[in-house]
C-alpha cells in the first residue's frame, strides 16, 4: 500500500461572506483524547454537536450528513465548539431553519459542491492466500 489522492465530487466547507461565527473550545479534551475524536461529537436528525473539534473533523462530521465527501477549506486553524441546529430533512414544522441556512446563519460557514481532493491509501497487492507471521 501506499499513500495516494483523488479528485472526487463532493463539498468544500468555507467561511461565508462576514467570516465565520465559531466559539473556541470552552475546555481542552479529555486526557487521553485528541482533538477531533468523536467522544462527545455526534450527528443526530436535526442537530451536529462537536466539542474540541478543529474544521477538518468538523467537515467529517458534515461528510455524514450530506453523504459525500466534505473537505475543510477554511482555512481555521483552532479547535471549537460547535452546535449547529437545523430543520431535519422532509420536516415541515421544525422551528429551525434548513441546513445551508442554519450552517450560514449560526457558524457562518457555507458548502459549495466541487471536485474535492481526498487523501487515499491505495492499495498495489494483495495476496489470496494469507502468510504465516
Amino acid at each position: 500500500m501506499h499513500p495516494g489522492k483523488r479528485i472526487l465530487s463532493g463539498y468544500a466547507l468555507q467561511a461565508a461572506k462576514g467570516g465565520a461565527k465559531l466559539e473556541l473550545a470552552k475546555h481542552p479534551a479529555p486526557l487521553g483524547h485528541l482533538v477531533g475524536q468523536p467522544f462527545s461529537n455526534s450527528v443526530q436528525s436535526g442537530y451536529i454537536r462537536g466539542r474540541n473539534i478543529d474544521l477538518r473533523a468538523f467537515a467529517a462530521l458534515l461528510s455524514s450528513q450530506m453523504e459525500a465527501t466534505v473537505v475543510d477549506q477554511t482555512g481555521l486553524g483552532g479547535v471549537y465548539d460547535i452546535d449547529l441546529h437545523f430543520a431535519p430533512e422532509n420536516t415541515s414544522d421544525s422551528k429551525w431553519p434548513a441546513f445551508s441556512t442554519a450552517l450560514k446563519e449560526q457558524l457562518g460557514l457555507v458548502l459549495y459542491s466541487r471536485r474535492v481532493e481526498v487523501n487515499t491509501l491505495e492499495v498495489e497487492h494483495a495476496d489470496d492466500e494469507p502468510t504465516p507471521n
